[in-house]
């Protein structure tokens, strides 16, 4: 649990200071590095050989790179982002109670899956970064907050399991615990974030653009799915490892396991937080 914690606020501090520092090369460093080990994780997921993760994770790297550098005129993407969210919303759920097996069991299928939703996810990161660094954060931190208080409402009042033939240690109480979490924080920053933080980005906050654009019950709504895709996406992932019969994705996070074990929620969640938020990226 110390080497969970101490980790993931590591984790945390490089992670912000990358995004909120403004340097394009560093963030590219970070994103590709990413990008690696999460591509490579995900071969291992489709039982890649060695050579064949490698490869895998440099065509994923070159793929966002070929993007990226044309991120401001490429008017797809949006395309892009809403086949992700297609995914995560509307064949996750058939996949996790057991339906469309062959998209997770033929070997080049779930390999073209992990490329369509880690790229889309890189991409969705640093469209909200071009906009302003605080849609990105304030979109990390919705995700961030429903895996905390998940993790500790389940650890306190779990009982009952969400899918124990997926994911053992996931518990009703837990997604419980991230849906009030979350309301309560996004209906704080709507609600008494304009008087309470009073910097100039604070209006491109994922959280007052998304406000501005839904009236309140839908902002609500907005704010439940979240949690709910999130979920998905981390549940995906436990289906993945337990079908590759692997505990943990990696190595590379002590106490948590591999990159994906800490992402597949936010995997899930940027490109629909992305689309909610749509605007045009500053000229």
């Amino acid at each position: 649990m110390f080497l969970r914690l101490i980790t993931s606020v590591l984790a945390l501090m490089v992670l912000m200071m990358v995004i909120t520092s403004g340097n394009d090369l560093a963030w590219l460093v970070l994103v590709s590095i990413l990008l690696w080990f999460s591509f490579t994780e995900w071969g291992a997921f489709v039982r890649f050989n060695p050579i064949e993760s490698k490869f895998f994770a440099a065509f994923g790297v070159f793929s966002f790179y070929s993007v990226h550098s044309k991120l401001e005129a490429i008017e797809y993407i949006p395309t892009i982002l809403s086949i992700s969210v297609f995914f995560w919303v509307c064949l996750v759920p058939f996949i996790l109670k057991g339906g469309l097996k062959s998209l997770i069991q033929e070997k080049y299928l779930c390999a073209f899956i992990g490329w369509c939703v880690l790229l889309a996810a890189a991409i969705a990161m640093s469209y909200m970064k071009l906009v302003s660094v605080s849609l990105l954060v304030s979109v990390l931190l919705i995700t961030i907050i429903a895996d905390v208080f998940a993790y500790v409402f389940g650890k306190l009042f779990g009982s009952k399991k969400l899918a124990e033939h997926i994911s053992p240690g996931k518990t009703w109480a837990g997604v419980y615990g991230a849906i009030l979490s979350v309301l309560a924080f996004n209906l704080f920053i709507v609600l008494y974030g304009p008087v309470v933080f009073q910097f100039s980005e604070f209006d491109k906050t994922w959280h007052m653009l998304v406000f501005k654009a839904w009236p309140l019950p839908i902002f609500i709504i907005w704010s439940i799915v979240m949690v709910v895709v999130g979920i998905m996406g981390d549940l995906f992932e436990s289906m993945l490892k337990r079908q590759a019969h692997i505990k943990d994705s990696g190595k590379m996070l002590p106490g948590h396991g591999g990159i994906l074990d800490r992402i597949d929620a936010h995997i899930a969640v940027l490109p629909m937080a992305a689309l909610l938020a749509w605007v045009p990226i500053p000229a």
